[in-house]
């Protein structure tokens, strides 16, 4: 501009200024952006790596100990009850009662009686695995129990050893944000696929992250278990 002596200063004009705001305010939205897009990324990708190994968790966990087993029963519940009585483990060719919370892996060998070596259908437990999903909190757990030599006789069923160790199995969280919806059955995770063949199905999903955020994500879990006696 000029003053009254005809000479110029340094200076704006007011265009000058406002294409200057424009573009200063495009800058920082562009870099608002970038960082509210690359840590919406980051959290979305954290919440699949979750997922990821949440699935890994759960099939090593339930491989190593399907191929460690030679036994399998399943229940609808794991409530002191309902394991207690073997009228309610899960079958196949029952509708009504062939998906459940409960799947039990059990070791065994068979009891062997004097003097000519007769095998006796009723195996003797060594070891009991369980796998417990728990809908309202939407946790599984496992636990180990090694059977007492009180609990290594003749006519000491599965049922037995359940009920009597119920209060002091040592449980072990492997996953968590979990359900369960398929099998026709809301909250229940396993599906007895033959209760003769002792085969499973687990069918589950993982979610972690805000899905309103839309940074959550999602993952299916499914795994099919043979115990070979």
């Amino acid at each position: 501009m000029k003053t009254k002596f005809g000479k110029k200063t340094a200076g704006f004009t007011m265009v000058e200024l406002m294409i200057a705001s424009a573009i200063g305010c495009t800058l920082c939205a562009a870099a608002v952006w970038f960082l509210v897009e690359g840590t919406r990324i980051s959290l979305k990708t954290t919440a699949s790596s979750t997922n990821d190994l949440a699935e890994w968790g759960i099939f090593s966990s339930m491989t190593i100990d399907s191929k460690i087993a030679n036994g399998m029963v399943m229940y609808p519940d794991f409530i002191k009850d309902t394991i207690s009585d073997p009228a309610n483990q899960l079958d196949d060719k029952n509708p009504s009662q062939n998906v459940g919370n409960v799947l039990i892996l059990t070791k065994s060998h068979p009891q062997i009686k004097e003097p000519n070596q007769k095998v006796i259908k009723t195996p003797i437990y060594d070891q009991i695995t369980g796998y417990v999903f728990d809908p309202t909190y939407g946790t599984l757990k496992t636990f180990t129990y090694v059977t007492s030599d009180s609990e290594k006789a003749d006519g000491v069923s599965v049922e037995t050893i359940l009920k009597n160790n119920f209060d002091n199995f040592v449980m072990r969280t492997i996953g968590t944000n979990l359900s369960a919806s398929s099998f026709g059955a809301a909250g229940k995770a396993f599906l007895c696929r033959s209760k003769n063949n002792r085969s499973a199905v687990l069918n589950i999903e993982v979610a972690n992250g805000n899905a309103n955020m839309s940074i959550g994500k999602r993952k299916l879990i499914e795994a099919t278990l043979y115990v070979r006696g």
